[in-house]
């Protein structure tokens, strides 16, 4: 719920912001911190996925992390 969400803002912004458009490196990464943030803010379901040092997660960045 948490990706869709950001990708849901990510997607206003360029639609009604005309924003640049991010790689999906930085949207992962975004992705990665505000998930750390919402575990710190006491998401437990979260943070029982394994987030943050889910190694899922950093997996994700390394395979996206490369310019396409």
């Amino acid at each position: 719920m948490l990706m869709s969400w950001n990708l849901w803002k990510e997607r206003n912004d360029r639609v009604f912001n005309c924003s640049q458009a991010k790689n999906v490196a930085t949207l992962v990464q975004q992705n990665t911190t505000e998930g750390e943030r919402w575990c710190a803010a006491g998401a437990k379901h979260l943070a029982a996925l394994g987030w943050p040092g889910n190694p899922g997660t950093a997996n994700m960045a390394l395979l996206f992390s490369a310019d396409v």
